[in-house]
């Protein structure tokens, strides 16, 4: 038989009406050397559904003296035996026990050792918590009780401050993804919708060697005129560090490819689960918010971007679906964690908790909330009250239906 009626014999096999059987059974398969494991649409909607527990700890809140104030925390990491959280209002990482209990602090605003002057990312190293220093273009590593030990200045890659750092290896070299953009002509009113190639590297300091490892996308934007903006409602792409090498997504739809340390494809895990439509309720709560971030802009200074604003607000660009998931997590547990596509009218988050190949579970968290970190046991959580003042929550996760 030609190879052509074999696929297509092959394809029509498949496409077949499924049975209730094979509707709730993972199928895994071979295609050219790469594994494909596909979830069918019943098996996902007969998961376990975990609850949020209790909160082991609240810090924060109106009368929380400097060193408990949670307004500026933009990033977190579970320890074993407390948190870590990252400050941009101070400039400081601080480690708190389980019990809220401030244990350390790092050196604070400044371009000395251990202290920082724009914190934009926190993450894990083998030695413990490392800051990105925007402002002076540096990766800061501390130890696990926040001590400075060294930091990688970017400056020495073609990339600079462009990159986001996805990991520290053993070996002190570096996991990015980013590096050097090719610039856009202005545009004179908008753009199509875009979204940029973005490489993966390992980054070797010292030598300024960088080793290319494969290509993922940005999330997606448009210009107006001499600025840019991201699309609301936009696919973003995500890419991890785990055991056997990388995990990562175009955004596209429920898809993870799990690669090895080189970047090679090995495994494609897929899930029948439906994009939510975006309904007009959605596409007014999230003008709303976008009107009330241009009506709190203090008077004068910022007239160019009222201006964009303007253009942008004439004719809003939204897709017809929510993005497969917009957020992205990864458990110092090996678990991954993605947000199902989100509106501003949502009153819950729905988040899907995976682990290899495996989709475990899914978990609802009240809108309001960030997760900063998350575990099979424990959730780090951010949230703010109408005053503006925020909270840091370390929740339970209850396992079961």
């Amino acid at each position: 038989m030609p190879r052509a009626a074999s696929l297509l014999l092959a394809f029509l096999t498949a496409c077949a009406a499924p049975t209730a059987q094979n509707a709730r059974q993972m199928t895994t398969r071979d295609s050219a050397g790469v594994t494909i494991v596909e979830y069918p649409r019943g098996l996902v909607a007969e998961l376990p559904v975990w609850q949020l527990g209790d909160a082991l700890t609240v810090i924060g809140g109106e009368d929380a003296d400097q060193s408990h104030d949670m307004t500026g925390v933009i990033g977190g990491l579970l320890e074993d035996a407390g948190l870590v959280v990252a400050d941009e209002t101070n400039m400081q990482l601080r480690r708190f026990s389980t019990s809220g209990e401030l244990l350390a602090a790092t050196g604070g605003r400044g371009s000395g050792p251990g202290e920082l002057l724009y914190l934009t990312q926190v993450l894990r190293s083998p030695d413990g918590p490392a800051a990105m220093d925007f402002g002076r273009g540096v990766l800061v590593i501390y130890d696990d009780s926040l001590r400075y030990l060294r930091e990688v200045a970017f400056r020495e890659f073609d990339g600079g401050t462009r990159y986001q750092v996805i990991g520290v290896e053993d070996d002190g070299t570096l996991l990015a993804r980013g590096g050097p953009r090719q610039g856009h002509s202005l545009e004179p009113q908008k753009s199509e919708i875009r979204r940029d190639a973005e490489v993966v590297e390992r980054l070797h300091p010292g030598s300024g060697r960088i080793d290319s490892l494969f290509t993922t996308s940005g999330p997606e934007y448009y210009h107006l005129t001499n600025g840019m903006r991201g699309r609301r409602f936009a696919m973003t792409s995500f890419v991890g560090r785990n055991v056997d090498g990388f995990l990562s997504s175009e955004g596209e739809r429920w898809e993870i490819v799990g690669r090895d340390s080189s970047g090679a494809i090995r495994r494609v895990v897929r899930f029948d689960l439906l994009r939510r439509p975006v309904t007009e309720a959605m596409r007014a709560a999230q003008l709303r918010l976008d009107h009330a971030e241009i009506d709190a802009l203090p008077p004068g200074g910022f007239e160019g971007i009222r201006r964009l604003a303007a253009l942008d607000f004439a004719d809003p660009r939204f897709p017809d679906s929510l993005p497969p998931f917009d957020r992205s997590r990864f458990g110092r547990d090996g678990t991954l964690w993605l947000r199902e596509g989100t509106a501003p009218s949502d009153s819950l988050q729905r988040w899907f908790v995976f682990h290899g190949d495996s989709l475990l579970a899914t978990l609802s968290i009240p809108a309001g909330f960030d997760v900063l970190d998350a575990q099979r046991d424990r959730v780090l959580l951010r949230r703010t009250d109408s005053l503006d003042i925020g909270y840091i929550e370390l929740r339970e996760v209850r396992v079961g239906r």
